[in-house]
């Protein structure tokens, strides 16, 4: 492999490379015998090879007709169309190829447009040069938030490899692209005529494929469908699952051209509205009819239930408060995956078992670390020591609980974790910073702590409640804008959240100076193991209530502010 180019920007680094890897046409028809055009590989942050394909008179793009990713040309013939993170622009290329004369493209690393539109643009033909391409770098949400048109098909190709989506390395990426929410913003934006399409790899037992028909079934049920499977179409070929998700009910010519194009390229059907099971798995042969079986289930409300209570990984909706779209596993079912998965245990390396493992590796440490040298060292101040210790540890832990979930919350408002993190840290971190400064001119006695700590409980559920309803508001507005909201919106909270610690701090310092270096301890590893248990909880039951966790963590430090012991501080 040749390295032809390197960037670098906040959200992400990029780089082309030339190497013979660089071979993409996801799902390819096995009926197609030409030859398909050199490709460059394009990865971001080292990982996830995409292409950038050469485009230009004398290459021959016939494969794309072959492609699962020409079924909604096929079938709907879409004058308007957006398409999400096409990377590369491969997506593009596709809806070019097929006529459509308005393509939109959202990208959210804005060098992912850069090079397929000045750096290679001589390669790709002038893709993202064409008068029919527009191109916007932001996150999808925020693009639709901020404008009101209407498009005959909205795309969400894949953007990552199969090998990346084998492993389950995405298993703790929150992913706001695929929620509920998103899935009815999506619906919003469709013309009369419009559907939304999703293309995802092949990866039996069905994971990814059911969780985005369940996605689909919900955000239709919530907009007020009463029957989704007459919306829904399903299709697969030996690498990819493609489904397709009308606006209005699919007719039947629709369904004959759908049937038509599966038939023409050797694609089986997986659900069409009113389909028998015997049209299903006749190409790419399975042992059964999983996937038929699975998403008409799927489409049926009662089986639906037991098929997620049952089913061996979680392939329920996700929401905007739980967007963990890659996260498939089950403790309950920990066995059965490890044979379902051949006896492997690699599959376990992914994210959603390895929290639980790495919150007991800092739990341990911590008790090393701080509790036990505690043993016979203190004398007198051992009672003291039993409220001191648990106080700082409350507080350290809602605060981390707190910080976690808005910096996660503020992804999806200010379109990534890059902004996320750099914006709302330093903005805690700063209003923090003027709160430990202003509890200076402050009493430390028990009365004004516990005010201090109800006024930190207080305000964080306020914002569990009212955040999401401020940045909806908000969501399409320019991201500078954003930024400055998310910054002042978090400014009060911080600024009441650095009162507790040095009002404490100084409390203890006035009669029993001796416990300060373990209370700045007993903070410090309740903030570490606090950091990972948040995204254990948020995987559980959600950011909202880890919020709630959060509270709960303040009072408790209240609580304890009113025993004997702690008076004697």
């Amino acid at each position: 492999a040749k390295l032809l180019y390197t960037g670098w920007h906040p959200v992400a680094r990029v780089d082309v490379v030339d190497t013979p890897a660089a071979r993409y046409a996801p799902g390819l028809s096995l009926r197609f015998r030409g030859d398909i055009p050199k490709q460059l590989g394009v990865t971001v942050d080292g990982e996830g090879l995409m292409p950038l394909t050469k485009r230009s008179t004398s290459e021959n793009l016939g494969f794309i007709d072959y492609l699962p990713q020409s079924l909604p040309y096929s079938v709907l013939k879409p004058e308007k169309v957006l398409i999400v993170n096409p990377r590369g622009g491969f997506s593009v290329m596709v809806a070019l190829h097929h006529g459509v004369e308005n393509v939109h493209v959202v990208e959210t690393n804005p060098l992912l447009v850069e090079i397929v539109k000045n750096n290679f643009s001589s390669f790709t033909g002038g893709l993202y040069r064409d008068p029919r391409v527009t191109t916007w770098s932001g996150g999808v949400r925020s693009f639709l938030a901020g404008n009101n048109q209407r498009y005959d098909l909205i795309e969400l190709p894949m953007s990552e490899s199969s090998a990346a989506s084998a492993t389950g390395v995405h298993g703790l990426v929150e992913s706001y692209l695929y929620t509920v929410e998103a899935f009815q913003e999506y619906f919003g934006h469709l013309s009369e005529r419009g559907a939304l399409v999703v293309t995802r790899w092949l990866l039996p037992p069905p994971r990814e494929e059911a969780r985005l028909v369940s996605l689909a079934v919900t955000a239709l049920e919530k907009m007020g469908v009463k029957h989704p499977d007459s919306h829904i179409a399903v299709i697969r070929s030996w690498g990819t699952v493609t489904i397709l998700v009308k606006r209005e009910k699919l007719s039947q010519e629709e369904l004959d051209r759908i049937r038509f194009f599966c038939l023409s390229n050797g694609f089986d059907l997986v659900f069409l509205p009113g389909m028998r099971e015997d049209e299903a798995n006749r190409y790419n042969v399975f042992p059964e009819p999983i996937y038929h079986r699975l998403v008409k289930q799927l489409l049926d409300s009662e089986a639906r239930n037991r098929l997620y209570n049952n089913y061996l990984f979680s392939i329920g909706p996700v929401t905007d408060d739980k967007p963990f779209f890659f996260h498939f596993f089950r403790w309950d079912k920990l066995l059965e995956t490890y044979r379902s998965m051949g006896d492997k245990w690699q599959p376990f390396l992914e994210g959603g078992y390895l929290v639980p493992v790495i919150l007991v590796q800092a739990t341990i440490i911590s008790i090393i670390l701080l509790v036990l040298p505690l043993r016979g060292k203190l004398g007198p101040a051992r009672g003291v020591v039993k409220a001191v210790v648990p106080f700082f540890v409350f507080i350290g832990s809602g605060y981390m609980l707190t910080e976690v979930v808005l910096i996660q919350k503020f992804m999806l408002f200010l379109g990534g974790p890059v902004y996320s993190v750099s914006i709302i840290l330093t903005s805690m971190l700063i209003s923090s910073g003027f709160g430990s400064l202003f509890s200076s001119g402050l009493s430390t006695t028990g009365k004004t702590l516990r005010v201090a700590l109800l006024v930190v409980a207080g305000l964080i559920l306020i914002y569990s409640q009212v955040l999401t309803l401020v940045t909806n508001q908000l969501l399409g507005e320019p991201l500078a804008l954003r930024g400055t909201v998310a910054a002042l919106l978090i400014a009060p909270l911080g600024f009441a959240m650095g009162i507790p610690f040095p009002l404490t701090i100084r409390r203890i310092g006035k009669t029993t100076p001796e416990l300060v270096p373990w209370a700045w301890s007993s903070n410090a590893c309740a903030s570490v193991s606090s950091s990972v248990l948040a995204i254990l909880l948020a995987l559980i039951i959600g950011y909202t209530k880890v919020l709630f966790v959060g509270v709960v963590a303040y009072l408790l430090a209240t609580t304890i502010t009113k025993t004997k012991t702690f008076g004697e501080t």
